[in-house]
């Protein structure tokens, strides 16, 4: 099972392109946020205006309303990370070019050894350059449409459910 550590505009995809409940219920992945994501996505105005069922499946999901889904929340605050991992988070702090939701998903995906999924192309850059420069041999971070064709390979989602992912960003 793959640790995918996700931003909020991912699910915002998922939600839009009906594949929202298929993704948390994937027995291959196990999603992890932030609770700076999840305030996100439950509290931001733009996204309880605009998704408020979106709101109302994430709520459901973490607190295990549902119980085939794959989603934790994490407080990045209370939870022990080890010393790399709060080394990358005061260096992207000390950086200020990420939003609250990307500085602490990515020392949380560093520490859970996971994969930081964003369509943010700064934060996937800066949190690539990081990890390497903490030692991780794999890619720390990577975007949404090339984590939608993983997906595909591994038959979470089909061609067509890509092709629909793939008509948000044409």
């Amino acid at each position: 099972m793959e640790i995918v550590v996700a931003d909020a505009n991912i699910f915002v995809y998922f939600f839009i392109t009906g594949l929202i409940n298929k993704i948390l219920n994937s027995s291959d992945l196990n999603i992890k946020i932030t609770q700076t994501v999840y305030r996100e996505l439950t509290n931001n105005y733009r996204i309880t205006t605009e998704y408020p069922m979106l709101s109302e499946i994430i709520i459901n999901a973490v607190h295990n309303i549902n119980a085939s889904n794959n989603l934790e929340c994490i407080d990045f605050n209370t939870r022990e990370l080890n010393v790399d991992a709060l080394n990358i988070y005061y260096h992207l702090d000390n950086r200020g070019n990420l939003d609250p939701g990307e500085l602490d998903s990515i020392p949380l995906a560093y520490d859970l050894n996971a994969i930081f999924v964003t369509n943010d192309n700064d934060a996937i850059v800066t949190a690539n350059e990081v990890a390497q420069n903490f030692g991780r041999m794999t890619p720390l971070a990577i975007s949404f449409l090339i984590f939608c064709e993983n997906l595909l390979e591994r038959n979470i989602i089909d061609k067509n459910e890509l092709e629909r992912i793939n008509a948000l960003f044409q």
